[in-house]
């Protein structure tokens, strides 16, 4: 239906009045500003303090760091801004010093006065940019109450706020550009809300009446609540596109489970469709954020750590040596982030190997080998995409299944958190793609060593080697162990047997006690954060030996474990399914029973649900069954998926106890129950194997492009 209506004039003439429409709603040029202290403020304002008033005054104190947003407010446009604050201090203290940047330009430096006083800052078109989203930022020295009136008050308090507004202020020409990227979203926004009337059975005169209803509701938002509608936008366009693609999927599904073998060929054709815009969008997407992005801002703290234990291994230095390190660390660009080398997850703490291997990108200096190594790792993601395909299916996949797998990485929200932070996890993911690979080959030697290389970098794919020692395939894991003694010896060769000893008796150990911290997305920091006391879960620092902790966190592992010791007791032949699902499930088993797995690590992952788009499975299983399978599979993907940033939600400190934060503490643990039901999926699936070929359809060719027969 909607290739149908893509053929009509319709769509186009109300794609064109949209925007035009939405041009000129841009044109109002409303006050913009956000009242600190106030009631709505919180979704404009990032590190102030809580609300506080006096005479009738709300306001908010900054930190050293604090900044207020502006969403989708104009683009290219001159601006005058408007910042109200106050730089009271305690007697004793000097007025602070402040800094007032916009977009990352820096607009004023000045000290403030002990009343509330209003600065007007003038933005040039450049500052606004083409975004058309403004980040204003305001650093300030800071005190802490505490250390000079007593009290127990343990804030940074910088300077007190009180507004910030701004004014567009065209230049010659009276024209607002609208943002870029919000224009497209509200244009696409009306216009599937038009696709979706039409979807729903309803003749295209009031669709056009819904379209037209929608479009004045919009253009209200965009004169009446630019900032909502900016910070709001992409939300309204997912809600839509969302219902739009439930209601295309659903037609064919409806016929499927009632056990129709031939799909309309517009209901197919709108499927394809779909998949084509979403992989159209996705590739946008990835090509800013995890390419464009990267490369103009350094957030790699990660890479930053690593870089700085490779220059001192060049150096002839220890890399466990904090003082070394911070030695290093200046000489080179600040990242975006730095850290003072001081504590456990701020260090470097990987096996030397680790830092032996980066050893070629120093002479390249920090910021070369930043951008090298970013590179390197989108080339080798898509590497172990195209391995991991072509040995699950033993040839070259059709066109459908790339398309398919590819949307499955692009929109991996773990792919985009390791490359930004400059990770190595898809130098892991294509050893292991490696080691999946060739035993599908039966290349039993080369396997072994792909997992060694991975569990030098890394220690939990060394898990990996338990499962093909419980399958009694002691060529690969004595090809391995050979592989780990050379490696080994290499490492001590370069870093020295004393960082040998350094890792094995004080890093080590400390690793094995896991951390509360909330990116830390396994048993052991459940667990952790369960029983842990709040503060635990937002701090980096070496997490204490909480017995309720490491006692549940053993037995859930030991559990799983041996779960998956039952699942797998049969021996399979390298080129079954079989395998295929016993590989995945220890994967899955391996991040879950891991100390530390940060968000990023789960980037691992993508293997497993390749396996499951396998057409092989979907044979094997009746239309029903594997629907249902899939289904679950899309539940734990999205719940993975999911930036755990959105959960880090304030825990109450009152008592301490379990029952006051038991809810808000099982929040931060998302990404554990997506791997527990994706675990439970393969456990599944393996315990009972889909070994009699299904005489219902397959789906693989209603998915294709050959035609409507299913």
């Amino acid at each position: 239906m909607i290739k149908n209506e893509l053929k009509s004039r319709t769509i186009y003439v109300l794609a064109l009045v949209s925007v035009v429409g939405l041009f000129l709603a841009y044109q109002v040029n409303p006050r913009f500003a956000v009242d600190l202290g106030e009631s709505g403020d919180t979704p404009y304002i990032r590190d102030l303090h809580d609300s506080e008033s006096t005479d009738d005054l709300s306001y908010r104190w900054s930190a050293g760091r604090s900044s207020i947003l502006f969403p989708g407010i104009g683009a290219y446009t001159p601006a005058l801004m408007r910042l109200r604050l106050n730089g009271s201090r305690p007697a004793g203290l000097p007025l602070p010093l402040v800094h007032v940047t916009a977009n990352g330009r820096e607009l004023a430096s000045f000290t403030a006065t002990d009343q509330f006083e209003t600065y007007e800052l003038a933005l040039d078109k450049q500052t606004m940019g083409f975004s058309g989203s403004l980040e204003v930022q305001i650093d300030s020295e800071t005190f802490v109450p505490d250390e000079v009136m007593g009290g127990g008050d343990l804030r940074q308090l910088g300077v007190l706020v009180d507004s910030v507004s701004l004014e567009l202020r065209p230049g010659p020409i009276p024209i607002v550009l609208p943002p870029p990227r919000h224009l497209l979203c509200l244009a696409l926004t009306v216009l599937l809300g038009f696709l979706l009337a039409r979807q729903l059975g309803v003749s295209r005169e009031l669709s056009s009446v819904a379209w037209v209803l929608l479009l004045a509701s919009v253009l209200l938002l965009v004169v009446q609540g630019r900032l909502w509608i900016g910070q709001h936008s992409l939300w309204l366009l997912a809600f839509l596109g969302i219902a739009n693609v439930v209601t295309i999927v659903a037609r064919p599904a409806r016929r499927l489970l009632a056990g129709d073998r031939e799909i309309p060929k517009s209901d197919m054709a709108d499927v394809h469709l779909l998949l084509g815009v979403a992989l159209m969008l996705a590739l946008g997407h990835y090509t800013l954020v995890a390419l464009v992005r990267p490369i103009r801002e350094d957030r790699a703290t990660d890479f930053y750590i690593n870089y700085t234990a490779a220059t001192v291994l060049a150096q002839g230095g220890n890399i466990y040596d904090a003082d070394a390190l911070r030695a290093a660390d200046e000489l080179k660009t600040k990242p975006f982030t730095t850290f003072d080398f001081g504590s456990l997850f701020v260090t470097y703490i990987t096996p030397p190997f680790h830092a032996v291997l980066l050893l070629p990108l120093v002479p390249l200096g920090y910021e070369r080998a930043r951008i090298a190594l970013l590179l390197l790792n989108n080339v080798l993601l898509f590497s172990s995409l195209a391995l991991i395909m072509i040995a699950r299916d033993g040839k070259l996949p059709g066109l459908p299944q790339w398309m398919l797998a590819l949307l499955l990485v692009l929109a991996f929200q773990p792919i985009y958190i390791s490359l930004e932070l400059g990770q190595v996890d898809f130098v892991i993911l294509f050893l292991i793609a490696l080691c999946y690979g060739a035993y599908k080959r039966g290349s039993r030697l080369a396997a072994g060593p792909c997992l060694a290389l991975a569990a030098l970098i890394k220690l939990a794919p060394a898990v990996l080697l338990l499962y093909f020692l419980w399958k009694r395939e002691f060529l690969i894991v004595i090809s391995a162990m050979a592989t780990l003694l050379l490696a080994g010896l290499v490492s001590v060769v370069i870093a020295g047997h004393e960082s040998i000893l350094i890792f094995g008796t004080g890093i080590l150990p400390a690793l094995l006690k896991g951390t509360a911290y909330f990116e830390n997305q396994t048993l052991n920091g459940f667990f952790n954060r369960l029983f842990g006391y709040p503060g635990l879960c937002y701090s980096l620092r070496e997490c204490p030996s909480i017995p309720q902790a490491r006692i549940l966190s053993a037995l859930a592992s030991a559990l799983l474990l041996a779960v998956a010791a039952f699942a797998t007791r049969k021996r399979v032949s390298k080129h079954s399914l079989r395998f295929d699902l016993e590989f995945s499930l220890a994967m899955v088993t391996t991040l879950l029973i891991s100390s530390v797995a940060w968000d990023h690590n789960y980037g691992w992952l993508l293997l497993p649900f390749l396996i499951l788009l396998s057409p092989e499975l979907q044979k094997r299983l009746g239309t029903r069954h594997y629907l249902s399978v899939m289904a679950l599979a899309f539940l734990s993907y999205v719940t993975m998926a999911i930036p755990s940033t959105l959960y880090r939600i304030s825990l109450p400190l009152a008592d301490g106890s379990i029952s006051a934060r038991i809810g808000p503490t099982l929040l931060l643990s998302i990404k554990v129950y997506g791997a527990m039901l994706l675990y439970a999926i393969f456990a599944y699936l393996t315990l009972r194997p889909p070994l009699e070929q299904s005489k219902s359809v397959s789906l693989q060719a209603g998915i294709g492009f050959q035609g409507a027969s299913l």
